[in-house]
């Protein structure tokens, strides 16, 4: 049985303790509850996998809104092809200054706060 895939969607990331430039890794398919694993296909390669090495403000307002820069590389030129989510929520207004950082707009966070509320 062959199928087209529309769409693929990597969520994640995978901390990898090696000098190699390139790591095999396994994929995980969940098709309607049922899952599989197809070993080894997928290729991570250090030369073109985006990679952050530092973000800033390190702290942000609850209520978002601030503009977040994160620096690294590989993250391309084209905003319209990058998703930034900080804590399940969506960063708005994404921009690229260049291959090596973006910028956008935190949005508000859902987590439930101590203290009194009106």
């Amino acid at each position: 049985m062959n199928c087209n895939i529309g769409e693929l969607k990597l969520i994640g990331y995978e901390a990898i303790e090696s000098s190699s430039s390139t790591h095999q890794c396994d994929a995980l398919i969940n098709i309607n509850g049922v899952q599989t694993t197809l070993n080894n296909v997928v290729t991570y390669k250090g030369d073109i996998t985006p990679f952050v090495s530092s973000f800033y403000p390190r702290f942000a307002n609850v209520k978002g809104g601030e503009t977040i820069t994160i620096d690294g590389g590989n993250f391309g030129v084209d905003a319209s092809l990058i998703t930034v989510t900080i804590d399940d929520k969506d960063c708005h207004t994404v921009t690229v200054s260049n291959e090596n950082e973006i910028t956008c707009v935190l949005g508000a966070s859902s987590m439930p706060f101590p203290g009194h509320y009106v």
